[in-house]
């Protein structure tokens, strides 16, 4: 509800010493012009007695926030979510899940995208910094940063149980290593995800076990 504009920017002020913020819409409330808890601020709650502002508020599907400048008091009303000590108005500000990006044989329609089944696929994107890729065989990456080319990866948001196969799969932490990486989705967007980089040890170990008893093909 109403125009875009600084007078419907939040907080608003209730009174001599009390502000309200909000994420959600209060339908009936509010002009073309002036937003619904603009109208609900300067309007409505000045109407009431300060202990009936929270039972109305509650009449309504919209999250609110009020603080008392004089006592420094905070009051949430409405479904908030907590994650880490921090209060968030909507799910969706935060990523319940683990959000990895895959590459090689993880990726749609290769050998090990089964593990995936069921996982909530993001979208395609690329690292953000360039890193070696080696597809000799199967391909794995290096965290060498800055080097090689950006790397193509799908991303997924997985479930903890997921993670724990992917770990498997990959020989976490010891064969391979994730860390979380910075990537460019295809939508112009940037997130976070997790990335597994061969841990070159490993690799060395491998290239000697293959040195001495004559085996061609990697394990990965």
């Amino acid at each position: 509800m109403g125009s875009i504009d600084l007078n419907n920017v939040h907080p608003f002020r209730v009174g001599d010493s009390d502000l309200i913020y909000s994420n959600g819409t209060v339908d009936g409330f509010g002009t073309k012009t002036k937003s619904d808890i603009a109208h609900i601020a300067s309007e409505i709650l000045p109407r009431l007695d300060k202990a009936d502002w929270t039972p109305f508020l509650e009449l309504t599907e919209t999250r609110f926030c009020l603080i008392d400048e004089n006592t420094r008091k905070v009051e949430r009303v409405g479904e908030w979510f907590t994650q880490g000590g921090v209060h968030y108005s909507k799910a969706n500000c935060f990523t319940p899940k683990a959000r990895v990006a895959v590459y090689g044989t993880l990726k749609s329609g290769y050998g090990n995208s089964g593990l995936l089944d069921g996982q909530e696929f993001v979208g395609q994107g690329e690292t953000e910094s360039a890193y070696p890729l080696e597809v000799e065989g199967l391909p794995y990456l290096h965290d060498m940063r800055g080097e090689g080319s950006q790397v193509t990866v799908e991303v997924y948001d997985v479930s903890d149980e997921c993670l724990a196969r992917l770990d498997q799969l990959e020989g976490h932490p010891t064969f391979y290593k994730r860390r979380m990486t910075s990537i460019s989705m295809d939508d112009w967007s940037k997130t976070q995800a997790w990335v597994y980089f061969i841990q070159d040890r490993a690799l060395s170990s491998w290239a000697d076990l293959t040195s001495c008893y004559g085996v061609e093909e990697r394990p990965w």
